[in-house]
């Protein structure tokens, strides 16, 4: 199928540029958990899983100012499956932070 994904994070106001050089890929690894997981309720027991990987867009800020800032995240993917069906998805969110000395 097809995939377009349209990403977007802006800090005061001010957009990020190039994040697609945030973009960090974790090497293969075999993931744990417990009896008691997020998953149980839909039958995942606990146990060790894999293999698995993850993959995000992740910043490092340096320290903000003293005092209100606000960080937005907007994300948009969508795709059509093997089936021809097509999916999407989305999140818009908004942290407002206060920085205290």
């Amino acid at each position: 199928g097809s995939l377009t994904a349209d990403f977007y994070c802006e800090i005061d106001g001010r957009p990020v540029k190039n994040l697609d050089k945030y973009l960090t890929v974790s090497p293969i690894f075999d993931l744990t958990i417990p009896d008691d997981n997020l998953w149980a309720g839909w039958g995942l027991p606990g146990g060790t899983y894999g293999p698995a990987a993850t993959a995000g867009y992740y910043l490092l800020l340096t320290p903000l100012s003293d005092g209100p800032h606000t960080i937005r995240i907007l994300v948009r993917d969508e795709w059509v499956d093997e089936g021809g069906v097509a999916w999407r998805w989305g999140m818009d969110v908004i942290y407002n932070l206060t920085v205290f000395p």
